[in-house]
């Protein structure tokens, strides 16, 4: 018996295993895909490639009167927004509204009128300063927002980022508001200097690169400079720290959730 078992079980085939075929990759699905644009319509990676669009119009058309009616409309949009993600309260909405506001109707009054006489320097001045203002304004909302992260993450990063763009073209927006102002011209031997050179010198001063052949010509210009630098200096300083300690807390055990309080 035992001898007639063993040569059915050595006629059976031994079973070798197949190697898995690769299952084609699923396409995702449309919910996916909805989900995913929504993510991207609230995050920060939207408003920096928003205000790399309005680093180059401003470039190219700030200093045209019609020209800085695009460009606040493309600013105060990308401002905007970046307030809305940035979960500000009310009251930062309200301060985004009126600068805009000041700052577009100034921009329109000023392409009508034309900066050949003294109210149209006057509303050119006014759409500088107000867009400076709403930079400001959208940069420190969302300082307040990335503050609250307790782990790092790209989010909290591209908004770090922002921020330092926002600062850089808000003091170019304030330069270009100040020299009307200023009999001499803002710059030494540039009586009339483009929108470009004001954000190739405010780059310079808050990278503390320098402006290259651009100095400023008066006490204001070069206040506002040195203003710019030191705030340059710490804020890197001060947000590689930040992210340093964030970064240390989230490798340790039990560290707590990526996400803001």
């Amino acid at each position: 018996m035992a001898s007639s078992e063993y040569y059915r079980a050595a006629q059976v085939p031994a079973r070798v295993p197949q190697a898995r075929q690769a299952q084609p990759r699923q396409q995702p699905r449309g919910d996916e895909m909805v989900r995913y644009a929504l993510r991207l319509l609230d995050s920060y990676a939207l408003v920096l490639a928003l205000l790399v669009v309005d680093y180059l119009a401003f470039a190219a058309w700030g200093g045209a009167p019609w020209g800085s009616v695009v460009v606040v409309l493309l600013i105060g949009t990308t401002l905007l927004l970046a307030i809305q993600i940035s979960r500000a309260g009310q009251i930062w909405i309200l301060l985004a509204g009126l600068c805009f506001s000041a700052g577009a109707l100034a921009a329109v009054t000023n392409a009508l009128v034309g900066s050949a006489n003294v109210n149209g320097t006057a509303f050119k001045v006014v759409y500088y300063l107000a867009g400076g203002a709403l930079l400001l304004i959208a940069a420190l909302a969302i300082l307040n927002r990335i503050g609250r992260y307790v782990v790092v993450r790209l989010d909290p990063l591209l908004g770090a980022l922002c921020v330092y763009m926002m600062f850089s073209i808000c003091f170019a927006f304030v330069f270009s508001g100040v020299a009307p102002l200023t009999p001499q011209g803002f710059f030494v031997g540039h009586a009339q200097a483009s929108s470009n050179e004001y954000l190739f010198f405010s780059f310079g001063m808050l990278t503390t690169t320098g402006g290259g052949d651009l100095a400023p010509a008066g006490g204001v210009g070069r206040t506002l400079a040195s203003i710019e630098m030191l705030l340059g200096v710490c804020y890197v300083a001060l947000v590689v720290a930040r992210l340093a300690a964030l970064w240390v807390a989230g490798k340790r055990p039990g560290g707590r959730t990526p996400a803001a309080r």
